[in-house]
């Protein structure tokens, strides 16, 4: 049967509407009847919990019709459908909500290590520049910029007289301009510029006499650089003309190399606190007697009285114009050569040989069998 109201399907013994409740019987027909059937808790009937039902029996089978459902209420329905389904514990995911969670925690990820590989980069590029040093890349005497980025070479002379370069330095106004305490490097091969010989000098300080100031320093090797020494002064130098000098032979007359510069705007008004006096020998006064040419053979020059006969002991034995190692060259003595040992010096000083031996010894006032005269290190003699 086929519900005149809502069309439903429903049985054909079927009063009201299983659907809606629309009532089938017919117009005039007699009324449906409504038998009333209650049950008492705990009589026979098999579920005495059950509340009483009444139903309305068709009057022409006798039979009760099926009960229609309960009205869908449509508003709770859309009520729960408001709230996103909550699946139970263990169970899946949605995969859309997975699929974005991964996305978020995937990006997430990529900021993190763009993050440190910007950190690191920025930690790598600013410790390569600081510490980045510019080196010389031809030898000679440098001076470094207060960065250590930028080096200029301090020009070396050859003099022949170390009066002459004081008075062309002195009028030189377009030297190299330094700091009071300026960065240096020596770029030069240990045997061409000894950094033992190597002297600081106040080129106002030299006299006619041989006599000068010398400055201290401090001179270390350039970590992975044997041939690079690295120069620097514990205190600042007062503004004045210096210059970095090797003196060769004696003060008027040798080979001497110098390295002039000038420092500016230093507030020390002079050098006297950390400056020592260097003497260097003249010529004029060495007592070396020139010999006369003659074809006969050259007499031997007497050995001065009160002395002791001594042989030098290694070669290439430097013999200096004072008793010290800061005294200029004037001569060369040669293992076995025979020298007189005239008197020695108070002052002790401690000598480091090429093989790494450290010597300590005073000097000793010599005169070769030729007649010349000067200091040589007592230990290097017998």
């Amino acid at each position: 049967m086929i519900c005149p109201n809502c069309r439903a399907f429903n049985d054909d013994s079927n009063v009201f509407c299983v659907s809606c409740g629309e009532s089938f019987a017919l117009p005039g027909g007699p009324a449906p009847t409504m038998t009333a059937r209650s049950f008492i808790p705990g009589d026979s009937d098999p579920n005495p919990s059950q509340p009483t039902v009444i139903h309305a029996e068709n009057p022409l089978t006798g039979r009760l019709p099926v009960q229609p459902p309960p009205a869908f209420d449509s508003s709770y329905a859309q009520f729960q459908q408001s709230f996103p389904a909550i699946p139970p514990s263990g169970a899946q995911q949605p995969t859309h909500r997975r699929t974005g969670l991964i996305a978020a925690v995937g990006i997430l990820a990529v900021l993190v290590v763009a993050a440190a590989a910007a950190v690191g980069a920025y930690l790598f590029f600013s410790r390569e520049t600081k510490g980045s040093e510019t080196y010389p890349t031809s030898l000679g005497l440098f001076f470094q910029n207060p960065e250590k980025t930028q080096v200029t070479e301090i020009r070396k002379r050859d003099e022949k007289s170390a009066v002459g370069a004081r008075d062309a330095v002195k009028k030189e106004d377009d030297l190299v301009k330094l700091g009071p305490r300026p960065n240096l490097i020596l770029y030069a091969d240990a045997k061409d510029v000894p950094v033992s010989d190597l002297k600081l000098i106040e080129i106002e300080s030299m006299k006619d006499d041989g006599t000068v100031r010398q400055i201290e320093f401090k001179a270390a090797t350039v970590e992975g650089k044997q041939d690079m020494k690295r120069i620097w002064l514990t205190e600042d130098l007062a503004s004045g003309k210096y210059a970095f000098a090797i003196f060769d032979g004696y003060f008027e007359d040798g080979k001497h190399h110098f390295w002039p510069f000038e420092v500016s705007g230093s507030s020390r008004k002079d050098n006297d606190a950390i400056a020592k006096e260097l003497s260097i020998g003249r010529k004029s006064a060495a007592t070396t007697p020139t010999p006369a040419k003659s074809a006969t053979p050259k007499p031997t020059v007497q050995p001065p009285s009160n002395t002791t006969a001594a042989r030098v002991q290694s070669s290439n034995v430097i013999l200096r114009s004072g008793p010290s190692q800061s005294s200029s060259k004037i001569g060369m003595l040669s293992a076995g050569q025979k020298v007189y040992i005239i008197e020695y010096s108070d002052r002790y000083e401690v000598f480091v040989t090429r093989d790494g031996r450290a010597l300590n010894s005073n000097y000793a006032y010599i005169q070769t069998e030729s007649g010349k005269r000067g200091w040589v290190f007592a230990a290097f003699i017998k």
